[in-house]
């Protein structure tokens, strides 16, 4: 059912029963709150002479005789009384002296009094009761007003609304409310409710006997209206009315008095504005609670039941008018129960379509869990197992049954360095959680295995539902286990070749060691006497012979060198090879760095570029290291730069204060493939260079071990047929000032 259908039944059912007038007792209710919240002072402009207990007492009889209200009449008259109405029944003869004195009192009042007139029932001499009119004695009628005091209560037997004008015996008379207003008398006019919200206890009443003895001020009777009647409780004139629980009739007609002299009388909205009411509120409010929870709804219904009530309070005290509230109250919690009960049926829809769904998806997933190829166990916080499938059953060879609600550690080999039976410790879940974790398992029949394991949380949080009770997150723990008992076994192979084959090639570098510093002696030998043999100290050579000679001295050279680069790297791979780091000059190292490569350069012509930073002066760092770095890194630069290129050789710092050097040319460069190849022992690029270039290979791989061991970082950069470029950092443990202040 739509939020409009809901609207449009509401309304019907609201107006059915306003129209029955089913609100009454409710509204009644309502509108005895409003009476109690907003008071009011009663007007000055009216006197009560109560006959109250203390008049009773001091008179001493009952009913008084006729002569006691003749002379209270004239002397509230000669008072300036404007107005007096007696609320008292002169319908019985008296004595004649006492009708004679009262009868002359009303002459002389000049129209100024009002007599009652009121029916009532009365016991006839056939013992019947009949409803009777009772009135002063013609007499009396004469001289006087005549005002009827008759009231209607209400269902609930109070009295709340006065009728303007009374039907007695073919008779249309004011009520003597209203004739105290001195009001024109109109038949079109109906009945309306007295304002209790006007403080009774406030109104201006002075005892009968005072009046009688003339204990009273005559200006606090001057220019008012006055009414006279029983107060006291005893003489029986009391009636049902709200706010107060019983008041006096007279007090009741003074009420009603000032309802109308202070524009207070109260008349009730059009039927067809409340309804007009009724139907607004039906489609404002009802259809807000569709998109409400239950305590959204009662809070709107509540907040929207104490504003209708705020509005007719606030509409009674500004205007003389009574709004319904009960009725659009009434919209306004029904409205609610209405959402309520679409709310449990859309709830128990969604119960069923969720309890569907986690049917659904528990299939699925126990269909998943018995399908999946990996061993899979969830386990609650403290660590026991739930849920164990079948991959995991064949795993650890037990049953589901077997292992359930059991401690997840039993599982695992709990040796130390194996297994420490931490897994759901917090600190240790933060380290490992998605993330995989080897482990020793052992199966029922004795055999272990290796396995993976990898834990993923499940957060239940708590909701922010209100039946929610939890403070704390329920987690699941979701183990995926996987053997790895094989690869286990090859990564145990591979390791044990992998030591193997750093055994041989330390082997290999101390043999290389070893054997490059015999081959030194002997070659040292070769050029020490070759180069006496040139200078002809010994003797003469002709040209022949110094060709041969030469020869001989430019092949030991370079087999020294190929020998000097293999023992430097052979030192290196078996950690024999020393630094001495020390503060440099920088403009020094870069010179005799140059004074290797610029014969070759001049013969090949290859320029030569130098570029050094003018902050740089000195570094720190072993300087022959650096120095062999540089040469060979030079020194390949010019053998691959065809004639007429260029060699650049450029020193600063970075951001960071590390020393930069930047060797780069405009040779052949080196193929994207060979990358790798140039920059492992002895390898050196095939394609695209010639075949008689001189070298050993262990250029570029000495220079970036030897930069590594200063912490420092060797970056090759090349593109075919354009050119290549190296690019060294070396970290700086002081910085230049520091360097600078320290060497002088």
């Amino acid at each position: 059912m739509t939020a409009l259908r809901i609207s449009i039944v509401i309304f019907l059912l609201t107006t059915v029963l306003y129209v029955a007038n089913a609100f009454r007792f409710a509204e009644n209710a309502l509108s005895d709150l409003r009476f109690e919240i907003v008071q009011t002072e009663p007007a000055d402009s009216l006197v009560v002479v109560s006959i109250d207990p203390k008049s009773l007492a001091e008179i001493g009889v009952w009913p008084w005789p006729r002569r006691f209200h003749a002379s209270v009449l004239e002397k509230l008259i000669a008072a300036g009384a404007d107005r007096v109405a007696f609320d008292i029944d002169f319908s019985s003869v008296s004595t004649a002296s006492d009708d004679l004195a009262l009868e002359l009192a009303l002459a002389k009042s000049q129209g100024k009094v009002i007599l009652p007139v009121f029916k009532q029932q009365s016991l006839m001499p056939n013992g019947n009761r009949q409803v009777v009119t009772t009135a002063p004695l013609a007499r009396f009628q004469r001289h006087a007003a005549l005002a009827s005091i008759n009231v209607r209560p209400d269902a609930d037997g109070k009295v709340r609304r006065l009728d303007r004008v009374g039907l007695l015996e073919g008779r249309v008379l004011p009520v003597m409310a209203v004739a105290l207003t001195d009001e024109p008398l109109s038949l079109e006019e109906g009945a309306f409710d007295i304002d209790f919200g006007i403080r009774a206890a406030h109104l201006r009443q002075i005892s009968f006997v005072d009046v009688l003895a003339g204990r009273f001020e005559p200006s606090s009777i001057s220019g008012k209206r006055v009414i006279i009647g029983a107060t006291a409780v005893e003489l029986g004139d009391q009636l049902a009315v709200p706010v107060h629980r019983a008041l006096p009739g007279v007090v009741v007609q003074s009420l009603g008095y000032i309802s109308l002299s202070q524009d207070r009388a109260l008349q009730r909205l059009p039927q067809i504005v409340t309804l007009l009411l009724i139907l607004g509120l039906s489609l404002l409010l009802v259809p807000r609670y569709a998109g409400m929870g239950w305590s959204g709804g009662l809070a709107l219904a509540g907040a929207g039941s104490l504003g209708i009530f705020a509005a007719g309070i606030a509409v009674s005290a500004l205007t003389p008018m009574i709004v319904e509230v009960a009725p659009l109250i009434f919209v306004a919690i029904a409205g609610y129960g209405a959402s309520l009960v679409l709310q449990i049926d859309r709830q128990a829809l969604r119960l069923f379509i969720n309890t569907m769904s986690l049917r659904r998806q528990k299939a699925l997933g126990d269909v998943i869990l018995e399908s999946a190829g990996h061993a899979m166990v969830t386990i609650d916080q403290s660590g026991r197992i739930d849920v164990f499938n079948p991959a995991a059953e064949e795993m650890f060879g037990c049953s589901a049954r077997d292992v359930a609600g059991q401690p997840f550690d039993e599982l695992f080999v709990k040796d130390d360095g194996k297994y420490r039976g931490d897994i759901l410790d917090p600190g240790l879940l933060v380290y490992d959680i998605g993330q995989p974790r080897e482990l020793e398992a052992a199966r029922r029949d004795g055999i272990n295995l290796f396995v993976e394991l990898i834990v993923r949380p499940v957060d239940d949080v708590p909701s922010d539902h209100p039946l929610e009770k939890r403070k704390n997150v329920r987690t699941t723990y979701v183990c995926t286990l996987v053997d790895v008992t094989k690869r286990k076994q090859a990564e145990l192979a591979e390791y044990t070749a992998r030591i193997q084959a750093q055994s041989a090639n330390r082997a290999k570098s101390t043999f290389l060691a070893n054997m490059s510093h015999e081959l030194r002696t002997p070659l040292n030998a070769v050029l020490g006497f070759s180069q006496l043999a040139l200078s002809e100290k010994p003797g003469q050579l002709n040209d022949r012979q110094k060709d041969y000679i030469g020869s001989i001295l430019s092949s030991g050279q370079h087999l020294l060198s190929l020998i000097n680069d293999v023992l430097d790297l052979s030192k290196i791979e078996s950690d024999r090879f020393e630094l001495h780091k020390e503060m440099i000059d920088v403009q020094s190292l870069v010179e005799n760095s140059l004074r290797f490569v610029e014969h070759r350069a001049i013969e090949g012509q290859v320029t030569l570029d130098t570029r050094i930073d003018t902050d740089v002066i000195y570094a720190w760092g072993d300087e022959r290291a650096i120095k062999q770095v540089l040469v060979n890194l030079l020194s390949n630069a010019v053998k691959f730069t065809p004639p007429g290129g260029e060699v650049r050789l450029a020193v600063g710092r970075n951001e960071g204060g590390e020393l930069q050097i930047v060797v780069s040319d405009t040779g052949v460069g080196i193929r994207a493939e060979e990358m790798e190849t140039v920059m492992a022992p002895f390898g050196q690029a095939r394609q695209g260079v010639s075949t008689n270039i001189e070298g050993t290979g262990l250029g570029l791989t000495l220079a970036k071990q030897l930069v590594e061991m200063h912490d420092g970082a060797l970056e090759l950069r090349s593109e075919f047929g354009k050119g290549t470029e190296v690019m060294i950092t070396l970290p700086q443990t002081d910085s230049p000032s520091e360097v600078s202040s320290a060497l002088h």
